[in-house]
Protein backbone atom coordinates (compact mmCIF):
# COMPACT_ATOMS: atom_id res chain seq x y z
CA UNK A 1 0.00 0.00 0.00
CA UNK A 2 2.97 2.52 0.88
CA UNK A 3 4.49 1.92 -2.30
CA UNK A 4 1.40 3.11 -3.83
CA UNK A 5 0.97 5.84 -2.20
CA UNK A 6 4.70 6.69 -3.51
CA UNK A 7 3.84 6.22 -6.70
CA UNK A 8 0.62 8.30 -6.83
CA UNK A 9 2.27 11.15 -5.16
CA UNK A 10 5.49 11.38 -7.54
CA UNK A 11 2.82 11.47 -10.35
CA UNK A 12 0.81 14.08 -9.20
CA UNK A 13 4.42 16.22 -8.21
CA UNK A 14 5.30 15.61 -12.09
CA UNK A 15 1.40 16.16 -13.25
CA UNK A 16 2.07 19.93 -11.07
CA UNK A 17 5.60 21.01 -12.83
CA UNK A 18 4.36 20.09 -16.26
CA UNK A 19 1.29 22.95 -15.39
CA UNK A 20 3.23 25.43 -13.91
CA UNK A 21 5.88 25.26 -16.91
CA UNK A 22 2.50 25.08 -19.67
CA UNK A 23 1.17 28.27 -16.91
CA UNK A 24 4.49 30.16 -16.90
CA UNK A 25 4.63 29.96 -20.48
CA UNK A 26 1.33 31.21 -21.61
CA UNK A 27 1.92 34.03 -19.42
CA UNK A 28 5.32 34.76 -20.41
CA UNK A 29 6.09 34.01 -24.10
CA UNK A 30 9.39 34.09 -25.42
CA UNK A 31 10.32 36.38 -28.11
CA UNK A 32 12.53 35.57 -30.99
CA UNK A 33 14.19 37.91 -33.53
CA UNK A 34 13.48 36.59 -36.82
CA UNK A 35 17.32 36.18 -38.00
CA UNK A 36 16.17 35.07 -42.04
CA UNK A 37 13.65 38.13 -42.32
CA UNK A 38 16.68 40.53 -40.75
CA UNK A 39 18.94 38.80 -43.10
CA UNK A 40 16.94 38.65 -46.45
CA UNK A 41 15.35 42.11 -45.74
CA UNK A 42 19.00 43.70 -45.89
CA UNK A 43 20.20 42.90 -49.15
CA UNK A 44 21.00 46.76 -49.56
CA UNK A 45 22.96 47.09 -46.39
CA UNK A 46 23.33 44.25 -44.38
CA UNK A 47 24.19 45.89 -41.01
CA UNK A 48 20.37 47.80 -40.04
CA UNK A 49 16.82 47.38 -40.74
CA UNK A 50 14.42 50.33 -40.37
CA UNK A 51 10.70 49.95 -40.82
CA UNK A 52 6.72 50.96 -39.17
CA UNK A 53 4.80 48.26 -38.13
CA UNK A 54 0.96 48.92 -39.02
CA UNK A 55 0.31 50.70 -36.04
CA UNK A 56 3.31 52.91 -36.84
CA UNK A 57 5.78 52.22 -34.66
CA UNK A 58 9.10 52.38 -35.57
CA UNK A 59 11.91 49.55 -35.53
CA UNK A 60 15.65 49.78 -36.11
CA UNK A 61 17.46 46.61 -35.78
CA UNK A 62 20.99 45.85 -36.12
CA UNK A 63 23.90 43.94 -34.94
CA UNK A 64 25.68 44.73 -31.48
CA UNK A 65 28.96 45.88 -31.70
CA UNK A 66 29.62 45.32 -27.54
CA UNK A 67 27.87 41.76 -27.53
CA UNK A 68 29.07 40.18 -30.66
CA UNK A 69 26.82 38.10 -32.36
CA UNK A 70 23.83 39.46 -30.48
CA UNK A 71 21.02 41.32 -32.44
CA UNK A 72 19.65 44.88 -31.35
CA UNK A 73 15.89 46.20 -31.95
CA UNK A 74 14.94 49.35 -30.66
CA UNK A 75 11.22 49.86 -30.84
CA UNK A 76 9.75 53.71 -30.09
CA UNK A 77 6.05 53.99 -30.11
CA UNK A 78 4.40 56.23 -32.42
CA UNK A 79 3.88 59.69 -31.05
CA UNK A 80 4.83 58.72 -27.87
CA UNK A 81 8.27 58.38 -25.22
CA UNK A 82 8.01 55.22 -24.85
CA UNK A 83 10.38 53.34 -26.45
CA UNK A 84 11.50 49.56 -25.72
CA UNK A 85 15.46 48.09 -26.09
CA UNK A 86 15.62 44.40 -26.82
CA UNK A 87 18.92 42.22 -27.08
CA UNK A 88 18.87 38.96 -28.77
CA UNK A 89 21.16 36.06 -28.05
CA UNK A 90 22.92 35.12 -31.70
CA UNK A 91 20.67 31.91 -31.60
CA UNK A 92 17.45 34.55 -31.82
CA UNK A 93 16.12 34.21 -28.04
CA UNK A 94 15.73 37.30 -26.38
CA UNK A 95 17.94 38.74 -24.03
CA UNK A 96 16.96 41.50 -22.46
CA UNK A 97 14.33 43.85 -22.82
CA UNK A 98 14.49 47.35 -21.05
CA UNK A 99 11.51 49.89 -21.49
CA UNK A 100 12.38 53.53 -21.54
CA UNK A 101 10.73 57.17 -21.10
CA UNK A 102 12.32 59.61 -23.27
CA UNK A 103 15.80 58.80 -22.38
CA UNK A 104 15.16 56.83 -19.06
CA UNK A 105 14.96 53.07 -17.86
CA UNK A 106 11.04 52.54 -16.28
CA UNK A 107 9.29 49.71 -15.17
CA UNK A 108 11.29 46.08 -14.97
CA UNK A 109 14.37 45.35 -16.91
CA UNK A 110 13.80 40.89 -17.65
CA UNK A 111 16.46 39.02 -18.90
CA UNK A 112 16.52 35.83 -20.04
CA UNK A 113 19.34 32.99 -20.50
CA UNK A 114 19.60 31.08 -23.96
CA UNK A 115 16.71 28.61 -23.61
CA UNK A 116 14.26 31.56 -23.04
CA UNK A 117 14.06 31.23 -19.54
CA UNK A 118 13.30 34.42 -16.87
CA UNK A 119 16.50 34.57 -15.23
CA UNK A 120 16.26 38.20 -13.35
CA UNK A 121 14.56 41.36 -12.82
CA UNK A 122 15.62 44.53 -12.17
CA UNK A 123 13.08 46.92 -10.77
CA UNK A 124 13.96 50.12 -12.59
CA UNK A 125 11.88 52.29 -10.43
CA UNK A 126 12.85 50.91 -7.33
CA UNK A 127 14.44 54.55 -6.07
CA UNK A 128 10.90 56.70 -6.83
CA UNK A 129 8.25 56.99 -4.67
CA UNK A 130 5.49 57.77 -7.54
CA UNK A 131 5.55 56.02 -11.18
CA UNK A 132 5.91 58.05 -14.40
CA UNK A 133 1.89 57.78 -14.98
CA UNK A 134 1.45 59.56 -11.61
CA UNK A 135 3.92 62.18 -12.70
CA UNK A 136 2.51 62.33 -16.49
CA UNK A 137 -1.09 63.03 -14.56
CA UNK A 138 0.15 65.56 -11.89
CA UNK A 139 1.97 67.68 -15.50
CA UNK A 140 -1.51 67.58 -16.83
CA UNK A 141 -3.13 68.05 -14.09
CA UNK A 142 -0.81 71.40 -12.88
CA UNK A 143 0.63 72.59 -15.83
CA UNK A 144 -1.71 71.08 -18.50
CA UNK A 145 1.12 69.56 -20.12
CA UNK A 146 0.80 65.98 -21.59
CA UNK A 147 4.05 64.18 -21.60
CA UNK A 148 2.89 61.07 -22.59
CA UNK A 149 2.77 62.95 -26.57
CA UNK A 150 5.61 63.81 -28.67
CA UNK A 151 4.88 66.87 -30.10
CA UNK A 152 4.43 66.41 -33.81
CA UNK A 153 6.15 69.94 -35.44
CA UNK A 154 3.66 69.44 -37.99
CA UNK A 155 0.18 68.71 -36.35
CA UNK A 156 -2.24 71.38 -35.78
CA UNK A 157 -2.20 70.92 -32.34
CA UNK A 158 1.71 71.92 -31.90
CA UNK A 159 2.46 74.27 -29.67
CA UNK A 160 5.69 76.24 -30.19
CA UNK A 161 6.26 78.10 -27.32
CA UNK A 162 6.04 74.95 -24.81
CA UNK A 163 8.64 72.71 -24.95
CA UNK A 164 9.97 70.50 -22.38
CA UNK A 165 13.05 67.69 -20.90
CA UNK A 166 12.17 64.88 -18.51
CA UNK A 167 14.87 63.12 -16.88
CA UNK A 168 15.46 61.48 -13.46
CA UNK A 169 18.76 61.09 -10.87
CA UNK A 170 19.56 61.44 -7.43
CA UNK A 171 20.25 64.66 -6.36
CA UNK A 172 22.93 64.50 -4.47
CA UNK A 173 22.37 67.58 -2.25
CA UNK A 174 19.35 66.56 -0.85
CA UNK A 175 19.70 62.80 -1.33
CA UNK A 176 16.87 61.89 -3.14
CA UNK A 177 16.01 60.34 -6.30
CA UNK A 178 13.98 63.17 -8.24
CA UNK A 179 12.17 63.58 -11.21
CA UNK A 180 12.92 66.66 -13.10
CA UNK A 181 10.66 68.35 -15.88
CA UNK A 182 11.94 71.80 -17.79
CA UNK A 183 9.36 73.36 -18.99
CA UNK A 184 10.64 76.09 -21.55
CA UNK A 185 9.30 78.24 -24.61
CA UNK A 186 10.64 78.64 -27.74
CA UNK A 187 14.14 80.02 -27.36
CA UNK A 188 14.82 81.57 -30.68
CA UNK A 189 12.12 84.47 -31.08
CA UNK A 190 11.02 84.63 -35.14
CA UNK A 191 12.72 86.66 -36.93
CA UNK A 192 11.33 90.01 -38.99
Amino acid sequence: MNRIFIITFFLSIRAFAQDSIINYIKNNPIKYFDIKSFEKDNEIREDIKLFYNERGDHFEQFMSSVDKGHFIENETKKNSPISIARNYYSNGVLYYETIFFFDFKIDTTKKYNKLGLLKETINNDKNYTFSVSSLCQLMKKEYNVDLMTIQNHFSKDYNPDVNYDVMRMLVEEIGKYCYIVILYSNPLPPRW
